[in-house]
């Protein structure tokens, strides 16, 4: 049966805050309307596509599976030194429920309550997709997709939303990006979207404000929307209970604005709670392998021994500084670590706060969230054209042509890391992911506490356009649109599972360095007919989940809900070999 709602959808658009806060009213007094559930979809966006095989990229979901390490894949260092360039990258496993999982998950995250707790624990209802081949270039285009598969059709939130009439249409929370997203690819035959904006001081107040200050206790607008709401109901036995007692319409006047009350309360604790999250998650850390040791920055003079590509064409500058670099910046500070002091993620804290109390008292349907990168880095740096280089025979020198071009900055990790280096992009997106992987896992257990109902009932999507494609040198990555990983978290999900195939090594015309190492990218799979796995199979599986229409619905789904629980429709994971060829270890960009 199709959820019911209090309010009456003709001529109530000013009243729709009440109807959620009179459900939670209905329900509190044992008289809930609701026999079914309402399904909540949450898309946690990560713009611009860092790389993931630091986190939950499965790159060898077990032993079993083949494995070519990339020199520029790493998870950790093997060493540091006391100088520049006296480190040495390596790919660590850490096996979570059968699987293999990337090195950082042997180790704990912060938890709300001031400790800590394994961050093993975030896979228990985990269901990671990975090889997914996105076929098309671009960071638009593609994070686009996420929220709306097919252009020109509906989107995945908004046939949702038109299938559960929300209280409010997806919330939009855009971040630092308002335009080229997936929040903003919304489209819903019957619901417009709720848009927030970054510069939005206050998101709570910023949704109820509108509705708060037209009603009150003594308000003819909350008369009219407990009216409307029991007219609505007359045929159920709340309606009859309630319109029969006045004194029950002014305990549900009343509730209202107690919850009004409690849901500013908790919104402005939970950024409080999920902003000290972040921090710890970032900043001064003590990880074996990543941040327990010192980092040198560089250091000049410097002295390095010549070097060349395989093309035999000589290294230039960036070639030999470019594990240092963020974007136009390179890293002089003492130790590395210590600029993460001051990092941050913009606007994340609120994003999940809004996130959990929108959930908790049913405000809303589906959430989109674009999830911004580090900032506020602060740090010595200096851009590249200010180091100046020279030759003596197999000794290059480099040394600053001034003093006065050293300056200190707040950096901004570019998480579409071309020009970012193998070095600064292993430090900045790990710990970028732990904070991520820490609030996921404390509006999980938010979720799991208010209902095991709402955490049954409730898909979140944690996703970025695609992944990347490591380059032939330390300077930088590349697009990977040839792989994907959508990763779900449920109460649906029942145990940790991984599926979806994937190359053991990059061979593909497509790709910036062929032969770069198993990084994700994705390979033919026997039950979709010998194809590689399309976006749209992720969205038609979605779409199931949430028993809505799919934007796609000739494209396979990949899992299914049934029972209550989230399966697989494909065989296990699988890293496939391929057709041996002449591979070129570099190709120019």
């Amino acid at each position: 049966m199709k959820r019911r709602y209090f309010l009456a959808m003709a001529g109530a658009s000013l009243l729709y805050p009440f109807r959620g806060i009179l459900e939670n009213t209905y329900r509190s007094l044992g008289l809930s309307n609701d026999q079914s559930s309402s399904k909540k979809y949450i898309l946690i966006n990560v713009i611009e596509a860092p790389a993931r095989w630091m986190f939950d990229t499965i790159l060898k979901p077990t032993n079993a599976h083949g494995f070519v390490q990339g020199k520029l894949i790493p998870t950790h260092f093997k060493k540091t030194g006391s100088a520049p360039f006296d480190f040495e990258y390596d790919y660590g496993f850490h096996e979570v429920n059968g699987y293999q999982f990337p090195y950082m998950w042997q180790f704990d995250i912060p938890t709300a309550d001031g400790k800590t707790t394994p961050l093993s624990n975030l896979a228990e209802n985990m269901f990671i997709v990975r090889g997914c081949d996105m076929v098309l270039d671009g960071h638009e285009i593609n994070n686009r997709r996420l929220e709306a598969p097919s252009i020109g059709s509906h989107s995945i939130s908004g046939l949702h939303d038109a299938n559960t009439s929300p209280l409010f249409g997806c919330l939009s929370l855009e971040g630092a990006r308002e335009a080229g997203t997936a929040a903003q690819a919304y489209s819903s035959p019957s619901t417009n979207r709720t848009i927030i904006k970054d510069s939005t001081e206050n998101y709570i107040e910023y949704l109820l404000r509108p509705f708060i200050e037209r009603a009150s206790v003594n308000s003819t607008i909350v008369d009219k929307a407990i009216s409307e709401a029991l007219t609505s109901n007359k045929d159920s036995h709340i309606g009859k209970k309630l319109n029969s007692n006045e004194q029950s319409k002014k305990r549900a006047a009343n509730i209202i604005n107690q919850h009004h009350q409690v849901i500013t309360r908790e919104y402005n604790d939970n950024v409080k709670k999920y902003q000290d999250l972040i921090n710890r998650s970032i900043q001064r850390t003590n990880i074996l392998g990543l941040t327990d040791k010192r980092v040198p920055g560089l250091k000049f003079p410097l002295e390095l021994k010549k070097k060349f590509h395989q093309s035999g064409k000589a290294f230039e500058k960036v070639d030999y500084l470019g594990a240092y670099k963020e974007i136009d910046y390179l890293v002089l500070a003492d130790d590395v670590r210590t600029m993460f002091d001051t990092a941050e993620i913009k606007g994340l804290a609120k994003q999940m706060a809004l996130a959990e109390v929108s959930l908790k008292y049913d405000l809303t349907s589906s959430i989109n969230i674009n999830v911004d990168c580090l900032r506020n880095m602060k740090t010595k740096t200096t851009k590249l054209e200010h180091i100046s280089m020279t030759h003596e025979g197999d000794v290059v020198h480099f040394k600053l042509k001034s003093s006065d071009v050293v300056e200190n900055l707040g950096l901004r990790h570019n998480a579409d890391s071309h020009k970012c280096g193998s070095l600064t992009s292993l430090l900045c997106d790990t710990l970028f992911w732990r904070a991520m992987a820490s609030c996921t896992y404390e509006l999980t257990r938010s979720l799991k506490v208010a209902s095991t109902e709402l955490w049954n009932n409730s898909l979140i999507h944690l996703t970025t356009e695609f992944e990347r494609e490591p380059g032939d040198i330390d300077k930088g990555s590349h697009h990977g649109f040839t792989g994907h990983t959508s990763t779900f978290l449920s109460g649906a999900v029942k145990k940790t599972e991984v599926i979806g195939n994937i190359y053991t090594l990059s061979h593909d015309p497509t790709d910036v360095s062929p032969g770069c190492g198993t990084w994700g990218k994705a390979a033919d799979v026997k039950s979709l007919g010998n194809r590689k796995m399309v976006y749209g199979n992720i969205s038609s599986s979605i779409s199931n989940f949430l028993g809505c229409e799919t934007p796609l619905p000739h494209e396979k789904k990949v899992f299914k809900l049934k029972n209550g629980k989230i399966t697989s429709l494909i065989e296990a994971p699988e890293n496939k070999e391929f057709m041996e060829k002449n591979l070129k270890t570099e190709k120019a960009v």
